[in-house]
């Protein structure tokens, strides 16, 4: 799998999914977004304990964090929403 990044990640290509994710932390360990989506994909994963973790961090970050705000704030259709929504209620944040 090849990935095109879209401004403003630098302009180059990552191979296989997983990179992705690594490069993002080191880019920038303080984007609470980073750390909702790795929440929801431990929860789906199943990895309660790293999920809770990344949980833990996206309040640290983001103190006022909810579901519902992150899902209007990124206007995020209801395909996406509805799954999403539910691994993070999963991890224990708040609505």
């Amino acid at each position: 799998m090849v990935i095109d990044y879209p401004r403003p990640f630098p302009a180059r290509r990552v191979r296989g999914g997983g990179g992705g994710g690594a490069q993002s932390f080191q880019a920038n360990p303080y984007w609470s977004s980073a750390h909702f989506l790795l929440a929801a994909t431990h929860a789906k994963f199943g990895r309660l304990d790293a999920d809770r973790s990344a949980a833990v961090r996206v309040l640290e970050l983001e103190p006022g964090f909810t579901i519902s705000g992150m899902c209007a704030a990124f206007d995020i259709h209801e395909s996406l929403a509805a799954p999403l929504s539910e691994a993070l209620g999963v991890v224990g944040l708040p609505p």
